[in-house]
């Protein structure tokens, strides 16, 4: 993506969820589906990395103005906002009670396969101008 372009938000979300699901991949995670909708929610990426599956929201901004990316006070996962983790639980209760339908019977061997259960955010500063950024991964969260 040519972030020096006039750029919509949904293109910058889909951007960050790219970056978001190389940063999860190269940290050892597998992902198992993208956008995963349920009744007016959305879960952006779910993943798993051992015996843990990860309901994450991705969150990315892209900064116009010159100023160092770590002095930044903003920070794009204030924008999770109680609204959307309700949704996102709702969502991941769906997506539980309906787990056989999207993964595969070799990788799913029993009710017990998930020992924990994990709401996180992926949080993406980028820099339109020198087109660096921060990605953030905080995990653990209470939704």
């Amino acid at each position: 993506m040519n972030i020096n372009k006039d750029i919509t938000n949904k293109t910058i979300g889909d951007y960050g969820e790219e970056i978001a699901c190389k940063y999860l991949k190269n940290h050892g995670f597998a992902i198992l589906t993208r956008n995963y909708r349920y009744e007016g929610g959305e879960i952006d990426i779910i993943a798993t990395k051992g015996k843990s599956l990860f309901f994450v929201e991705v969150k990315t901004s892209v900064r116009l103005y010159k100023r160092s990316l770590d002095a930044d006070p903003f920070r794009p996962e204030v924008r999770v906002n109680q609204s959307k983790r309700l949704k996102i639980r709702q969502t991941a209760r769906h997506f539980l009670s309906h787990i056989r339908d999207h993964m595969n019977e070799c990788v799913y061997s029993s009710p017990g396969f998930f020992r924990e259960l994990d709401f996180a955010i992926i949080s993406i500063v980028i820099d339109r101008q020198n087109k660096k950024g921060i990605i953030r991964f905080m995990n653990n969260l209470t939704f």
